[in-house]
């Protein structure tokens, strides 16, 4: 049975070659059975009346020589040099990319930005809205002035020094006091009687000199340097300065024998 691959490289072996194609190895069984070379055999020279033709030798082919390592080395060589030439491609077209691309940013970076439009589409008008109805006025009230408060109702208080010459009565609106017998000249508006010769009166609006027409009665005595209060109205009687009223206000008089009516302030 004769061998379908070369023993030596494995290559499939040609049908009819007793050499291996690839390498040149000899196939045994086709090499053994491969017809000789050599011419016919040549007549006897008793047949040809000659010399004897002299021997021919037969050449035997030379068996091809083996190109597989040759066709691996190009076959490397080839796959090398494409390799490189794609590699240096590749870093080529990346460098180029990488600079297209930081050329882009610093330019994107430096380029001023496009200046909007100034025009701008005006909105559509709203429409009106209807005026209100103006409401009416209204006519504000007269500010009214706060009622005055009213004073508190005093009670009556009478009084009289301890010699019963000076006569005092407190009310509500004031001191009234009056002296029976005076070294001095009557005040002015004073109308002289039995009973009162000099009468003072202090209210809220000052000093004024009454005419008296009662007497003052049912009054209690009223110690020396004693001051006596009913609302704002304070009095006191002192033996050498005689009687001192006064008002909330400071407004008051003093009263005494002989050096009469005197208004304070």
């Amino acid at each position: 049975m004769e061998p379908v691959s070369c023993s030596a490289c494995a290559a499939p072996l040609s049908e009819g070659f007793a050499f291996c194609r690839n390498c040149g190895t000899p196939v045994p069984a086709r090499a053994a059975a491969a017809p000789s070379l050599a011419g016919p055999p040549a007549p006897p020279a008793s047949m040809t009346g000659g010399p004897p033709a002299p021997p021919t030798s037969v050449i035997a082919p030379k068996p091809p020589r083996r190109r597989t390592p040759l066709i691996i080395a190009g076959t490397l060589l080839v796959l090398a040099v494409w390799g490189g030439i794609a590699w240096g491609a590749s870093s080529y077209l990346s460098a180029q990319a990488e600079s297209a691309v930081s050329d882009g940013a610093i330019s994107e970076k430096t380029a001023p930005k496009p200046t909007a439009a100034a025009s701008v589409t005006p909105k559509p008008s709203a429409t009106p809205k209807p005026s209100a109805t103006p409401r009416p006025t209204l006519t504000p009230l007269p500010a009214t002035s706060p009622e005055p408060t009213a004073k508190p109702v005093l009670p009556t208080v009478n009084f009289v020094s301890s010699s019963n010459n000076i006569r005092c009565q407190m009310t509500t609106d004031g001191v009234l006091c009056l002296q029976q017998y005076i070294k001095y000249a009557p005040l002015p508006g004073n109308c002289p009687s039995t009973f009162a010769a000099a009468a003072v009166l202090l209210g809220e609006g000052g000093v004024s000199y009454p005419c008296l027409s009662s007497d003052i009665t049912s009054a209690t005595v009223l110690g020396y340097d004693t001051p006596i209060v009913n609302g704002e109205y304070s009095c006191s009687i002192n033996l050498s300065t005689g009687i001192s009223c006064f008002n909330g206000a400071g407004v008051g008089f003093r009263m005494e024998n002989e050096s009469g009516v005197t208004a304070i302030p």
